[in-house]
């Protein structure tokens, strides 16, 4: 299954997204076209999911958390840390259709991450996504000062592209779970909040 958005939101790479100043017309429009796209998405995959759950009956676990029976709630918190604003705004975006009561919170800048991190990550229980290129602190910086608190949550790096070496990389520490591609899916979103 694979949903399908209506309203290209990635016409442009994603650093011309950054420039647009928050409030402004621009910004305004693109926020109802992630919004609509993101509607979209949402009904065609509850739909696709309906159909599929009709003929297998394994699946019907993943149908729970779409209609607000949320059947795992192994994360307390979702992080994302992302420097372009409107690529935070589209995940939050998906992540509260699938689950509407989980705190989201959003950071452009590592540092800003890490300081929230030092506070609130106590029991180990925040799923972070995690971009890779940022101007100044990168991913690899954050997981190598994540790594030396006392307690760390499970991150999954986000990338615009799959780069093999990067990969590699990503499996040496043992915080990160996966590595994947730009924007996040619904079915991928659900398959990490919901999985046993």
């Amino acid at each position: 299954m694979t949903a399908s958005f209506s309203v290209n939101t990635w016409i442009f790479p994603s650093k011309c997204y950054s420039a647009i100043v928050k409030g402004s017309r621009v910004f305004r429009e693109l926020n109802i076209m992630i919004e609509d796209a993101t509607y979209e998405a949402s009904e065609n995959f509850q739909e696709n999911l309906s159909a599929t759950n009709r003929e297998n009956s394994s699946i019907e676990s993943l149908s729970k958390p779409l209609l607000g029976e949320f059947v795992n709630n192994k994360y307390s918190r979702v992080v994302l840390v992302d420097d372009d604003a409107l690529t935070n705004m589209l995940n939050k975006k998906i992540i509260q259709s699938i689950h509407p009561t989980i705190p989201i919170s959003t950071f452009i800048e590592v540092d800003e991450a890490l300081k929230f991190l030092k506070e609130a990550d106590q029991l180990g229980d925040i799923l972070i996504f995690l971009d890779i290129n940022f101007p100044i602190k990168n991913g690899w910086d954050f997981l190598e000062e994540y790594k030396l608190f006392k307690t760390y949550s499970t991150v999954i790096m986000l990338s615009s592209s799959i780069d093999q070496q990067e990969r590699n990389k990503s499996k040496k520490y043992s915080q990160v779970i996966d590595y994947v591609s730009k924007p996040l899916s619904f079915e991928y979103v659900t398959k990490v909040l919901f999985q046993s």
